[in-house]
């Protein structure tokens, strides 16, 4: 795990090292740990669309599980650039959880970013897929206690 912790309030988030490591490098699915500074943990479910080409603006996200698609529950798109652009929402919880576990265990998951006026697919790879597997493994056992 690769932690990071905020200098201000002692809130941390960690993740997997295989993750990226910045946002602007790819499109993936991701799982960090988060802890607060009283020391309550949750899991957040993490989507980032990136682009070198132009903004997509997205304003929401489906994915399909292996044919059956759902919407991704989350409030709030980010976008933010440099020499890329990079657009990303998340959710915490429970429902992220249960989420990351249907994404990790599918044989195919595919993200479809809907933008303002056009989409981009992306189909969750088998790296990603291992990341959340490995941190799911890792919640469950931190949870238990």
């Amino acid at each position: 795990m690769v932690r990071t912790t905020a200098e201000f309030d002692g809130s941390s988030w960690a993740r997997h090292p295989s993750s990226p490591r910045y946002q602007d490098i790819r499109n993936y699915v991701t799982l960090y740990l988060i802890e607060s500074s009283s020391g309550q943990q949750t899991m957040e479910l993490f989507f980032n669309y990136t682009s070198r080409s132009g903004w997509l603006f997205v304003q929401s996200a489906s994915i399909n599980i292996d044919g059956e698609t759902t919407r991704v529950p989350v409030g709030q798109w980010f976008r933010d650039n440099d020499t890329e652009i990079w657009e990303f929402a998340s959710l915490r919880g429970d429902t992220a959880v249960a989420l990351a576990r249907r994404i990790a265990e599918a044989d195919r998951a595919v993200v479809r970013f809907n933008g303002q006026q056009f989409y981009d697919d992306y189909v969750v790879s088998d790296a990603d897929k291992r990341v959340m597997r490995e941190m799911l493994a890792m919640w469950d056992v931190i949870s238990s206690d």
